[in-house]
């Protein structure tokens, strides 16, 4: 059982006392992707225990190494031939025309620096998006390079700067 601490309206200084358990964390399974667009957006994750648990899970080293080792894995792969049977996507060389960037999100991820979690849920999005700047024959260079960088700005953590300040 976790227990969270969520805004209510919009005031931040409103907070309410959550308990989540099982069925909660199953259900942030569940719909992922829908957080992660979610939060990628902008949206607060002290507004929802979903939201909360989801950029929890984001943020600890765990999924942040993992994400580092995804990001590596598509930069092996980048314009290797791919079989028409392989269940796995395209990656084209046009992502290594972006490698900077992508060693950049690595390094970030790597680090013991706190980290937001609207940066890694763009991360997930742009990992998962089969139709996004990442994958097939159609890769736009300055489009996933534009993504890369608002990505690598959202990772940076500020912390909430207090109403009455």
């Amino acid at each position: 059982m976790t227990t969270l601490l969520l805004t209510r309206g919009s005031d931040p200084r409103v907070v309410q006392v959550r308990r989540s358990g099982v069925c909660a964390r199953l259900l942030v399974r569940a719909r992922a992707l829908a957080l992660d667009h979610a939060l990628a957006k902008g949206a607060s994750p002290d507004s929802s225990a979903a939201l909360s648990l989801r950029a929890q899970r984001l943020i600890s080293p765990r999924h942040r190494v993992d994400v580092a080792h995804r990001f590596r894995g598509l930069l092996r792969a980048a314009g290797r031939p791919v079989h028409p049977f392989d269940p796995a996507l395209p990656v084209a060389t046009q992502v290594l025309l972006v490698q900077e960037l992508i060693e950049e999100v690595v390094e970030v991820l790597e680090s013991d620096e706190a980290i937001d979690a609207r940066g890694v849920a763009g991360l997930e999005v742009l990992l998962r998006d089969g139709a996004g700047p990442l994958y097939g024959a159609t890769v736009n260079e300055s489009e996933l390079r534009r993504a890369l960088e608002q990505i690598l700005d959202a990772l940076a953590f500020s912390p909430p700067i207090p109403a009455d300040a």
